[in-house]
């Protein structure tokens, strides 16, 4: 088995001598994939995992009379510690003046000591709460108001 944390890359080499065709296949639960054919090695990619994880890297190799194959378990471990985001914002707000929400990443040394521990991040806010209600006459200030019948 190879073992592999994520976030980093593990290349696996092969020797097939006398085939006429190779194929590297990449299975992750139920996910199969042909990544590569016409090479002797491949660079698996760990990405980011939620838990550790068992994948299996597949070698095939096409022979005139045969296909061998050959399977190498890839375990990813689950290394890098997920962010833990806490807003701080106001404790009392009257929903009229400007607030400033910053948000604190509560393990930051943890993910540092992993080697990740700067992020970027972009917030957008859509779609705030409004308390009002939408006029259905027009107002009775006395001035001419277009779009109302």
């Amino acid at each position: 088995m190879v073992e592999v944390n994520e976030g980093r890359s593990v290349t696996v080499t092969v020797e097939a001598d006398g085939a006429e065709k190779v194929y590297w296949i990449l299975r992750r639960g139920d996910e199969k994939t042909v990544v590569v054919s016409n090479r002797f090695s491949y660079t698996v990619d760990a990405g980011r995992v939620t838990s550790d994880a068992v994948w299996s890297l597949q070698f095939k190799a096409v022979y005139p009379d045969t296909v061998k194959t050959r399977d190498v378990p890839i375990a990813v471990k689950d290394s890098i510690p997920e962010p833990q985001v806490v807003l701080e914002a106001p404790r009392a707000w009257n929903g009229r003046d400007p607030i400033k929400v910053v948000p604190r990443i509560s393990n930051r040394d943890a993910m540092k000591a992993a080697g990740v521990g700067e992020l970027r991040y972009r917030w957008v806010v859509s779609g705030g709460a409004v308390a009002e209600s939408i006029a259905t006459s027009p107002p009775t200030t006395g001035l001419p108001v277009s779009g109302f019948a």
